[in-house]
């Protein structure tokens, strides 16, 4: 009895608060992804710089689960003109995860995430990541 005493004080002291402590770091997150981001450049982890926006291309997430996406977040490489795109997205832990509405799948890692700042990051072979750099 005294064993099974001391495993459920540990579970509700030590085990507990950091299932909600996760859960909570969530919301926060997804709290400061709310909102439309404009994007400003695109570039390389090694910092090799691809491309500057300054063609009104943004990220909106939206707080039902959905965004709306004009620029070439999922072609970093096109010199086309920028498209609108849409979607649903789920964001967890330090992950965001968009689904266009053609059914194509993108996972990026945020990267930075502040009240004012974004950056995602995205691995496309074993040879390097983009990064998207955007701000509110």
């Amino acid at each position: 009895m005294k064993q099974l005493t001391i495993f459920i004080l540990f579970f509700v002291v030590i085990i507990f608060p950091m299932a909600c402590k996760k859960n909570s770091q969530n919301n926060n997150n997804s709290a400061l992804l709310i909102g439309k981001w404009n994007n400003i450049s695109t570039y390389k982890s090694d910092g090799t710089h691809l491309r500057s926006w300054t063609g009104g291309q943004y990220l909106s997430l939206r707080q039902d689960g959905t965004f709306d996406e004009y620029g070439n977040i999922f072609d970093f490489a096109s010199s086309s003109a920028s498209s609108a795109h849409g979607g649903t997205y789920t964001i967890t832990d330090d992950s965001l995860y968009l689904t266009s509405s053609n059914g194509r799948n993108y996972n990026f890692k945020v990267q930075t995430l502040t009240n004012s700042s974004l950056v995602l990051r995205k691995k496309y072979n074993t040879d390097f990541d983009v990064l998207w750099d955007y701000s509110k």
